[in-house]
């Protein structure tokens, strides 16, 4: 699959209106991988970042900064390569602004590893949102659109 790359504009972001979807239930389903209190949950944080960032969503680009490094990595569902803060944050505004409903509902949250040499994780979800708006998926067509995902690999 050919990868595509962000070309974005300094403009200030908009993302999608606050919900009051998330999916805290969920954490105590996940067995914490360490013993102690203060031991670090990769599950846990996968929740609390998917929630703040794509459900929530009270100051997403305070979630991204909190929760992401600086030159983070992704390639998104639809094959888009962002690099940087900057390309993250406008990828996940413009995913927004097409789907302003969108919410991802975690399945299930799976990782391996420790805290000395990092976790992967994979996290199988369920994005869902209506196509409100004009975006790399072509145009408004207020539909719902589903769309089963699993995220390997995901390094915390």
């Amino acid at each position: 699959m050919r990868s595509m790359r962000y070309s974005f504009s300094a403009a200030p972001l908009t993302f999608a209106p606050r919900s009051r979807f998330n999916n805290s239930c969920l954490i105590d389903e996940f067995a914490p991988r360490s013993a102690g209190a203060d031991a670090f949950d990769p599950c846990r944080f996968i929740v609390e970042t998917t929630d703040e960032v794509w459900n929530l969503r009270k100051n997403v680009t305070e979630a991204l900064h909190a929760y992401f490094v600086d030159d983070y990595i992704i390639t998104s569902t639809s094959g888009t390569l962002a690099r940087g803060m900057r390309e993250l944050e406008k990828l996940v505004a413009d995913s927004m602004r097409a789907f302003p409903d969108i919410r991802i509902q975690i399945l299930d949250c799976f990782c391996v590893g420790d805290e000395d040499n990092g976790f992967k994780c994979s996290m199988p979800d369920l994005l869902s949102g209506t196509k409100l708006g004009v975006s790399r998926w072509g145009p408004a067509t207020g539909r719902l659109a589903i769309l089963c995902c699993m995220r390997p690999g995901a390094g915390t």
